[in-house]
């Protein structure tokens, strides 16, 4: 059962600030639109909603295709991770921008990657897909992030995990202040959503899993 439903939120909201009670200032269509908003917000800014699939490395590919049920019926937002192991572990592939080149590399592992036109892009191709052994050499792992799909009734629970779930009101309450023009109340609230996101779970939730994007795994 998640912490909060799009009512518990809009419930919260009120407590926070009082003008989200009165629909002088903000019905309760727009506070449901505003919930459903904070919560797609959390979710790109944080990460928090993750999954995981296994992709088989080609000869002489470099484009591959996603197929797994979560990234096919969850429009992904992003890729956060590409992770292969290496001779000498488990690393991220380095992630270079769209479209850009890398620099020559021998053809005996994946070392670069980016996502275009909703396909995952790997260099080199591979001279010799590396035989299929303990650690799975023969495939990378995408880590990526969705967005949430909570619907729009009050009793709808909050798609994202519940330990993000307790920024939600506070974006909402912000909103209402900036709607009100309440600019002194809407800092006050951003300086306790920046307290919650800096010091609390979300700190690292957009992290890679292995220290991300970082070298890639070279193998020595």
């Amino acid at each position: 059962m998640a912490l909060y439903t799009v009512e518990n939120v809009i419930d919260a909201t009120k407590r926070l600030i009082e003008e989200a009670g009165d629909v002088h200032v903000v019905t309760q269509d727009q506070l449901i639109q505003m919930t459903l908003d904070a919560e797609k917000k959390v979710a790109t800014e944080t990460q928090c909603l993750k999954h995981y699939e296994e992709v088989s490395l080609s000869t002489s590919a470099v484009s591959y295709v996603l197929t797994g049920d979560d990234f096919a019926t969850k429009s992904p937002s992003s890729i956060i991770d590409v992770l292969y192991y290496y001779p000498h572990g488990m690393k991220s592939v380095r992630r270079i921008e769209p479209g850009k080149v890398p620099p020559t590399s021998d053809q005996l592992y994946p070392y670069y990657w980016y996502f275009r036109a909703s396909l995952l892009w790997l260099f080199p191709w591979l001279s010799a897909v590396p035989a299929a052994g303990t650690h799975s050499c023969n495939k990378v792992t995408v880590v990526y992030a969705h967005l949430p799909t909570t619907t729009a009734a009050l009793e709808s629970d909050l798609q994202i995990p519940d330990d993000f779930q307790i920024i939600v009101p506070y974006y909402v309450a912000k909103l209402v202040a900036v709607k009100d023009n309440q600019m002194n109340k809407s800092q006050e609230l951003d300086k306790i959503i920046q307290a919650l996101s800096i010091k609390g779970i979300t700190a690292i939730s957009g992290q890679s899993a292995y220290g991300g994007g970082g070298e890639g795994g070279q193998a020595g």
